[in-house]
């Protein structure tokens, strides 16, 4: 990708040094600004539009936070020589959209690791409590996972999103999938009336956390900040948290127990809360196929990624189903 130098549009020196980050964002691209051989800042170049409008919520959210002084770091953009918070640029390859961010140190966490599951969790819920004091007024926020038909533009029928895959997805699959976002649809729109909304993260996966030993030193990318129930948040966490051990009961009740005791550390679910973890987590993964399948409509994403989602889909499905009473009982005792 062929890109400006960032000293011409921030103040950085002019023998700053870009290079890719290792990890890349999904739909953005990360490059490293190293000024005399350490790192200061990272550049975000987003892949999936050039419209400013669309990350305004972004940045004045994350703005509004980092004037709360939570105990972690979030990436607040660097203003650019103009006084904007993002820049707007043409390059070889198209109009780019791209922001500056401060180089937070730590590394992302591993599931495995408990001590890192309750700060995560407790992370959460700090987040969480200082999201209800953002002022979101004027702010084009995204859909909430709710509104399944906004996820991608390519997919405005979520209940008939499997047409889009022709004969790609088996009868079998189809009709699970297809019981999934009837059923999940259905008891989301009860949920969203009993449970209220507020702003959320959206998207607390590991690839968005940093961590330093079993210290949570930053939370990233609110990109996806929207209003949801404060649940969903840890509902999100702990389907990431939990999927690759779906087969190992052990080690994942202790993660369950581990992320789920953190965030009851900073706020107490209530029962409507507990009861609705399996529908959000369910959500969650519906919402993640939308996105999958208008990718993979649009040319942007293969197949694989596609037929991979769908069959964890069906295997937390299964899993839920027949783990709902202990998941509630184990989230009563947190």
């Amino acid at each position: 990708m062929h890109l400006p130098s960032p000293a011409d549009i921030w103040d950085l020196p002019k023998d700053c040094v870009v290079a890719p980050l290792d990890h890349g964002g999904y739909n953005n691209h990360l490059f490293r600004v190293d000024v005399s051989g350490t790192a200061t800042h990272v550049l975000r170049v987003y892949g999936n539009h050039s419209n400013p409008r669309l990350i305004e919520h972004e940045l004045a959210v994350v703005l509004q936070l980092q004037r709360q002084k939570l105990p972690f770091a979030v990436p607040a953009p660097e203003f650019t020589l103009r006084g904007e918070m993002c820049a707007t640029v043409s390059t070889p390859d198209g109009i780019k959209l791209m922001v500056l961010l401060p180089f937070l140190r730590g590394v992302n966490p591993t599931p495995s690791n408990l001590g890192q599951a309750r700060a995560i969790g407790s992370a959460i819920a700090q987040l969480l409590n200082a999201m209800k004091r953002v002022d979101t007024r004027g702010l084009r926020l995204p859909p909430s996972y709710l509104m399944l038909e906004r996820v991608h533009p390519l997919v405005p029928e979520p209940l008939r999103a499997m047409d889009e895959l022709g004969t790609l997805a088996n009868k079998t699959t189809r009709f699970q999938i297809n019981d999934i976002l009837e059923r999940v649809t259905a008891d989301a729109n009860g949920a969203w009336r009993a449970l209220g909304a507020q702003l959320t993260h959206g998207d607390v996966i590991p690839g968005n956390i940093l961590t330093e030993g079993e210290r949570v030193s930053a939370i990233l990318d609110f990109e996806n900040c929207a209003s949801n129930p404060r649940a969903m948040d840890l509902a999100g966490a702990l389907d990431t948290w939990l999927w690759d051990v779906l087969g190992d009961a052990d080690a994942l009740w202790r993660r369950y127990d581990a992320v789920g005791a953190g965030f009851s550390s900073v706020i107490r679910l209530s029962r409507d809360e507990i009861a609705a973890l399996p529908m959000l987590i369910l959500l969650r993964n519906a919402s993640v196929l939308m996105h999958l399948i208008g990718r993979f409509t649009s040319g942007l994403s293969p197949y694989i990624d596609v037929e991979n989602w769908l069959e964890t889909m069906i295997q937390l499905d299964e899993w839920l189903t027949e783990n709902n009473e202990e998941m509630r009982a184990r989230a009563a005792q947190w």
